[in-house]
């Protein structure tokens, strides 16, 4: 009977990587429109985010059979291209689109802008300015817990014991980008989360990817609040301030906590010597 209900429960883990669990998929809330005016009358055109990860992916899932193995680890780079999560068989995301339309979103339930869109074009007629974001990390790391008993570590499961662990890391940053002239007017440097999950049979099942919208909306938040600092001021003198300066974002080690991470180095494009001070 033991080895009938280890087993069982050793199919729930290895459904993901067989490709008989059902895919994950990119969920971020949709946003309204809040009542009130404009910050500013102006057209904004939102790019798909530039990808500067880096590769290597790796899925050592079932070393966690071996005796004496106490975690089977997976680490993913690009989790677009991951085959096999601790609960899903994949994840259907295209962070370069994703992360933009989400942008864009909070944008319009903000109301920083007059109007604002996603497009993939980069000379949109009849628009003020361009913002182009970048995505340098959005990695995945996790792993199944047997606690060194092979087929039967999975009965601790029962007694409540994690069955897994899962880290969702995101590094993102942002540039807004004068339509006429190409150059930055406004930047928030790479900007870091991070969502840490540990998940049992009874609590935080199937949450694995929950940590990356959950990390965007906060983000987004803290570039909104730069934005609408930066468009608060009087028209004339946009050309003549610094860029507002956007403080670190806070790395999410678990619900609830937040812990200071340094900012990674942003990149600028044409910066103007009115405004080449670092932000």
């Amino acid at each position: 009977m033991i080895r009938y209900v280890a087993k069982l429960l050793l199919c729930l883990v290895l459904a993901g990587p067989l490709g008989c669990a059902s895919a994950g998929a990119w969920r971020y809330p949709q946003s309204r429109a809040t009542p009130g005016e404009v910050v500013s009358e102006t057209r904004v055109a939102v790019l798909p985010f530039q990808d500067r990860r880096t590769g290597g992916n790796s899925n050592r899932m079932l070393l966690y059979i071996i005796p004496l193995v106490p975690v089977g680890p997976i680490h993913y780079n690009r989790i677009e291209g991951g085959s096999g999560f601790l609960y899903h068989s994949s994840y259907n995301v295209r962070p370069a689109d994703d992360l933009a339309k989400a942008l864009v979103s909070d944008l319009k339930r903000a109301r920083v802008f007059r109007e604002v869109f996603f497009t993939n074009r980069e000379n949109e007629p009849g628009i003020d300015y361009v913002l182009q974001g970048y995505v340098s990390e959005m990695k995945y790391k996790g792993g199944v817990i047997s606690y060194g008993l092979s087929f039967y570590g999975p009965l601790l499961w029962l007694l409540g014991l994690p069955a897994g662990y899962t880290t969702n890391t995101l590094r993102v940053g942002l540039d807004l980008h004068a339509q006429d002239s190409g150059d930055v007017v406004w930047s928030s440097i790479g900007k870091r989360g991070e969502r840490e999950v540990t998940s049992g049979l009874y609590y935080n099942w199937g949450t694995e990817f929950d940590g990356y919208p959950e990390i965007a909306r906060e983000i987004n938040q803290q570039w909104i609040a730069g934005l609408t600092q930066y468009f608060s001021q009087p028209r004339d003198s946009l050309w003549k301030r610094a860029p507002v300066p956007i403080a670190p974002v806070a790395r999410m080690d678990r619900p609830g906590r937040i812990a200071p991470d340094a900012p990674a180095a942003g990149v600028r494009r044409g910066l103007p010597a009115a405004i080449s001070g670092s932000p």
